[in-house]
């Protein structure tokens, strides 16, 4: 029985409620396994004194459930002693690792304006950074831990995102000798972002040995397109970096010697996963009453755009927004030409660039809807005010009917949201995807989609043209993306990455 053990930060057993990220639709129905084992955090902590790390067994829990393709699936969830996890997430992986690597180093946690910020919250400031990368790196000997009780000799294992960097290292502490591979879903940075002035030394010492370092001893890491890559060996100081299309596989070099065999793996959805939500939520009670609240006051009864993007500063949520109002202030489009649904879950609001993000969004939000009534719908919570998440099966309802999927990211990884509403879409009337060039999904669907700069006369542009494209060349677009899906499908993500480490182990292994 093959077996793949995948280790990601957050897991959520499946039971029908909105899921934040496309991560449970890449990895619950993975081909080719007899069993996959997911081993993340639950979602629970409890106070930083009652933890000992000797007694992992206290804090895990586990569930099986069967995948859709009648394969196995375990759910092995894992407590968080309080403080470390909010340091560990919040501070380190979000408020520092993503925000570089969506080239945002001025709302790192470092920089006196987050500082602020969490002095505000009440948070002692002092040592907050390196205080805070300790944290994180104990955090980390926590999953390698739990991994070490359950995984077997025969296991391959492959290590989810940048949250969990050191576990290659962790592991083989623990005396774990099996293939390990590592998969990275966000964008890296270049030299010139990392050299920022916004960064003190020590978190630039922090990342360098995160990204420098400790990254080469996986035996294989994958990232998500070609300017990842680039970015990559930039940061490095690289002078003849290596060049790879989507799939390829390379050595890469650090400064210090050290090699790891990396590829472009962009990631995908499974489609069967995509299609049996969408079939769930078609002709429902739950989608026809969200549709009649999003709609409401509207004379046509179908969404025009719709997107679901989590609310955070590499979405260009509020970016898009301004684009709408660009094209009804000067009159390009009649109010009754556009309307936007557009699914926002509000998350990581203890993050002050999250905070920030939120406060524009709602400022933008607020002004279009005052100007032009519900051009825009996003679902909010009555008491809080703020966006909430959505089921994806209702959104993928949404999808079917919108003319246009507008995916508008400053900074992302893949994004798997084009990819979905492409196998959502009515084909018969098919929707146009819309996709900013600074995103891996661009990359990938470059025929397929309209594809524009990450600017509000460009994604403005960009809509003008999607409302207007005839059927036929919807269609046509459609079928591309159609082409794109079924060659770099699911299969075809997981076991080129298997691939690769089980090459890099044997190359470790001599």
């Amino acid at each position: 029985m093959r077996t793949l053990l995948n280790v990601s930060n957050r897991i959520v057993v499946p039971d029908g409620q909105a899921v934040a990220g496309g991560l449970d639709n890449t990895l619950v129905n993975l081909k080719g396994f007899d069993h996959v084992v997911r081993l993340g955090w639950s979602g629970e902590t409890f106070a930083d004194h009652n933890f000992d790390i000797s007694h992992i067994d206290k804090y895990i829990s586990a569930d099986e459930k069967t995948a859709p393709n009648g394969s196995r699936i375990t759910y092995i969830r894992i407590d968080l002693p309080e403080n470390i996890q909010s340091a560990f997430y919040e501070k380190t992986a979000n408020g520092d690792l993503w925000m570089l690597s969506h080239f945002r180093p001025d709302l790192m946690t470092c920089t006196d304006s987050a500082k602020n910020f969490y002095a505000g919250q009440g948070e002692n400031i002092e040592n907050l950074s390196a205080g805070s990368h300790q944290k994180y790196m104990r955090a980390n000997e926590i999953f390698a831990a739990a991994a070490a009780r359950y995984i077997q000799p025969d296991w391959e294992v492959l290590i989810h995102d940048y949250h969990l960097v050191p576990q290659a290292t962790l592991m083989r502490q623990q005396g774990i000798n099996n293939p390990l591979g590592f998969m990275m879903h966000i964008p890296m940075c270049d030299r010139e972002t990392l050299m920022s002035t916004h960064i003190d030394s020590e978190t630039r010492t922090f990342i360098e040995e995160l990204y420098h370092r400790q990254l080469f001893t996986y035996d294989s890491i994958g990232l998500q397109a070609p300017w990842d890559l680039a970015n990559w060996q930039d940061s490095m100081g690289i002078k003849n970096p290596v060049k790879l299309k989507p799939f390829e596989t390379s050595q890469v070099h650090n400064p210090s010697g050290q090699s790891v065999l990396t590829g472009i793996f962009p990631a995908c959805s499974d489609a069967d996963v995509i299609h049996h939500k969408y079939q769930e939520s078609i002709g429902s009670p739950e989608l026809k009453a969200f549709l009649r609240n999003a709609l409401a006051g509207r004379k046509h009864q179908k969404p025009i755009m719709a997107s679901m993007d989590r609310l955070d500063i590499s979405k260009g949520l509020p970016v898009k927004l301004q684009a709408i109002e660009k094209l009804l202030t000067s009159g390009r489009l009649l109010p009754e030409e556009i309307h936007l649904v557009q699914a926002a879950p509000a998350g990581r609001l203890g993050i002050y660039g999250y905070r920030e993000e939120l406060r524009d969004f709602s400022t933008n939000y607020r002004k279009l809807r005052s100007q032009f009534d519900n051009v825009v719908h996003t679902p909010h919570d009555k008491e809080t005010g703020l966006p909430v998440s959505v089921k994806q099966g209702i959104m993928f309802g949404v999808y079917n009917q919108a003319r246009v999927g507008v995916f508008t990211s400053m900074r992302d990884g893949q994004h798997l949201g084009p990819e979905e509403f492409a196998l959502c879409t009515n084909p018969e009337d098919p929707g146009v995807i819309l996709v900013t060039n600074t995103t891996g999904a661009a990359y990938k669907f470059t025929d397929a989609a309209i594809v524009v700069n990450p600017d509000v006369d460009a994604i403005a542009d960009g809509m003008e043209v999607a409302l207007k494209m005839s059927k036929e060349a919807r269609k046509a677009l459609h079928q591309k993306a159609l082409a794109v899906i079924a060659e770099n499908n699911n299969e075809r993500w997981i076991t080129a990455q298997v691939s690769a480490m089980n090459e890099g182990a044997k190359q470790r292994l001599g």
